[in-house]
């Protein structure tokens, strides 16, 4: 939204332009006819004159035609109800309302749901005007269609999204063949070698050869890692949703994790209708809660007993905020934030991990078209919060 101290526009008293000022009886602005106001009725964009509140006093035909209301509809009529009553996202116009009643000029950009499904853009300029004979505050609304050049702007957005993420995978995959996936090979070859020098009856023999086992047992632990990730990542696009009660997937991870739990003494809060559902894949939901979940057994508290809550609440529009809280050992984000959901990166060195739970759950969440934010405070606990569309 582009914000503007402009002067005021003084209007010319001219038969070809609209009459600013209605008689008092007359609830709408009175129009002569003439060629400017028969080209402002016939042009492409929306045109609305208002009061100094608000108040709709003139609109051409496409303004009638883009907020789909006849002309007797939308004399006196709030202006800003009118196109909340069009779809226009409630937010945006509050804000361009409040700079409007305080005489400023506002450019903005406003997205439109039509049929609760198709989503358009508008582009909204606002210009207020005076009268040279009166002191009262008019204003000129001015609406664009600008659906083309926002779904370019978008598509240019999510291409750099895009790019960034494979390019921080590539990152990543680099570290891992430079750093995991070479320990376990040079660890094998060299007891191979030497593997070669022994007989089977020697002292050594054994013990190496299990060393040698569980140097490619580790190396196939990370060939499956990546070939999960790499197959979560080229599905992306094509994750076919349903709709998945969220509360009976967040209760089957509770039974899959219960002796866990009871071990640890911990406690899980669910606070989820249970008829509450969301678009996604069932699947991923089990492994973002489940990895979530171990993850707060695995690096709780040692000073008080593991608590978790589990909540979830519908969005300001209309996508589910799904929150999940532990009283666990915590993390400090001054230090660690930028690492938390990369791939083998650990933060507990004392605990046992791979360091692959939080990377997936990122990975799983953002497949499914959502975000996530993390809040976490040592020895406090921690906050996941998804926000699923």
């Amino acid at each position: 939204m582009t914000l503007q101290k402009s002067p005021k526009v003084p209007v010319a008293h001219d038969s070809s332009v609209i009459a600013l000022h209605p008689a008092p009886h007359v609830p709408e602005m009175t129009v002569s006819v003439g060629p400017a106001t028969l080209v402002a009725m016939h042009l492409a964009q929306g045109l609305a004159l208002l009061t100094q509140d608000g108040r709709i006093q003139w609109v051409n035909d496409n303004f009638r035609h883009m907020t789909n209301l006849v002309a007797p509809e939308v004399v006196a009529q709030n202006f800003f109800g009118v196109l909340k009553a069009a779809g226009a996202d409630q937010d945006e116009l509050l804000k361009t309302e409040a700079l409007v009643k305080q005489g400023s000029s506002v450019t903005t950009e406003l997205s439109v749901i039509l049929n609760s499904q198709q989503v358009i853009w508008w582009a909204l300029e606002i210009t207020p005007l005076m009268n040279n004979d009166d002191p009262m505050e008019q204003f000129v609304a001015a609406l664009r269609d600008v659906t083309a050049k926002k779904k370019e702007e978008l598509a240019l957005v999510k291409l750099t999204e895009d790019l960034y993420r494979q390019t921080r995978d590539l990152q990543q995959f680099t570290y891992i063949v430079s750093h995991n996936l070479r320990g376990p090979v040079a660890n094998a070859l060299g007891l191979s070698n030497l593997l070669t020098r022994l007989k089977k009856e020697d002292a050594g023999f054994d013990p190496m050869l299990t060393q040698v086992r569980s140097s490619i047992f580790q190396l196939d632990t990370i060939i499956k890692d990546v070939n999960l990730i790499l197959s979560i990542r080229d599905n992306q696009d094509t994750v076919e949703k349903e709709p998945v009660r969220l509360a009976e997937v967040c209760q089957q991870v509770i039974s899959s994790l219960q002796e866990s739990l009871q071990n640890c003494g911990g406690t899980v809060q669910v606070s989820i209708p249970k008829d509450y559902t969301l678009p996604a894949k069932k699947a991923y939901l089990y492994s973002i809660v489940y990895n979530l979940l171990s993850n707060a057994i695995k690096y709780r508290s040692k000073e008080r007993p593991l608590h978790v809550n589990i909540q979830c609440q519908p969005g300001t529009k209309g996508e589910t905020v799904f929150t999940f809280s532990d009283n666990g050992s915590g993390m400090d984000l001054n230090k660690v934030r930028e690492d938390v959901f990369t791939l083998y990166k650990r933060f507990h060195r004392n605990i046992e991990g791979r360091g692959i739970g939080l990377f997936l759950v990122k990975t799983h969440v953002e497949s499914l078209g959502g975000t996530i934010e993390i809040d976490s405070t040592l020895e406090v606990g921690t906050t996941f919060t998804m926000y699923l569309g």
